[in-house]
């Protein structure tokens, strides 16, 4: 297997798919499935969230490379954040498909489940700040890896309005199925992006940005923090608030009900939680339980937050 002679160096946070949207920019290649078969020996043009065939990548790189399946999963992906809620059997079959060592795509997608709560957006976002300071810095715009969680509607830096599509002529500014993605911060009609400024202090916006905050240190402590601490932790906290008897039953009913009561239908709906989707029989029978802990990702989060204040003071 022949070596390619160049490789773009990522950027800081830039999303995996950018980074092999750079590389075929820079090659001469016409269509985007030449550079896919380059790279991962695959003549598919599907961008997917997380990698497919990384192993034959990391074998394709130019000699020298200092590049490794390490630095590309926990800097230029959310995975360190699904690592945290995988059960090892699952963590173990997903290393496989992300390799190349397992066809069965659809198990490591992000929001495979039906019942599952979006956390990675199915549209590539972009913040027009971020595009504009991209290229004066580095000559390029590049997907932030930061501004693809579903719920964000304003970029957490800059406090503007994230876009997938042009104001203008409605295309939009990335595309998945082809892994074309945008170049510059004009669109191809000729207009540019549109910087829309929200208010910082608004309460969902404000909310938002502290649930992604929790995000990112999740993903950031996935050597340290495991779906066992968390269930565990968890448990702690459910008998210090009395949600669980002196028989050891978790009383879901009564701590759904108070959940909801906290939390108002703006904050929840504001970070996709439905709730009719938590108050179902379905969802009181997934609680807790470890295999499905990575389906509710969101829920979780706010839960931590109804039983301390902190995702800091939870630890």
């Amino acid at each position: 297997m022949s070596r390619i002679l160049m490789f773009p160096e990522p950027f800081p946070d830039e999303d995996f798919r950018s980074i092999i949207f750079r590389y075929h920019v820079r090659s001469a290649n016409a269509d985007f499935s030449e550079s896919k078969f380059e790279l991962f020996g695959t003549t598919s043009y599907k961008q997917t969230v997380f990698p497919r065939r990384l192993n034959y990548l990391l074998g394709k790189l130019p000699i020298g490379s200092t590049l490794s399946k390490e630095l590309l999963l926990y800097n230029h992906t959310w995975y360190g954040l699904y690592k945290v809620f995988y059960m090892p059997e699952r963590f173990n079959r997903t290393l496989k498909i992300i390799n190349g060592e397992s066809g069965r795509k659809s198990e490591f997608d992000g929001f495979s489940h039906r019942m599952a709560q979006s956390i990675l957006s199915k549209d590539i976002k972009y913040c027009p700040v971020c595009v504009n300071e991209d290229e004066e810095m580095y000559g390029e715009a590049y997907v932030h890896r930061g501004d693809q969680i579903d719920f964000l509607i304003s970029c957490p830096q800059h406090n503007v309005l994230l876009e997938n599509k042009c104001a203008e002529c409605g295309e939009a500014y990335a595309h998945s199925e082809s892994g074309i993605l945008l170049r510059s911060k004009y669109c191809g009609c000729g207009s540019k992006m549109k910087i829309v400024r929200v208010g910082s202090s608004g309460e969902i916006v404000k909310f938002q940005c502290e649930i992604y905050n929790d995000l990112v240190i999740l993903r950031e402590r996935h050597l340290d923090v495991n779906v066992d601490i968390l269930y565990h932790q968890l448990i702690g906290y459910l008998y210090r608030e009395k949600y669980i008897g002196i028989t050891g039953k978790i009383h879901k009913k009564i701590l759904i009900k108070d959940f909801l009561t906290h939390y108002s239908i703006e904050k929840l709906n504001g970070i996709n939680i439905s709730k009719d989707n938590i108050s179902t029989n379905h969802f009181r029978t997934q609680f807790l339980n470890r295999v499905s802990m990575s389906n509710f990702i969101g829920f979780y989060l706010l839960l931590i937050r109804f039983l301390e204040s902190s995702l800091q003071k939870f630890f």
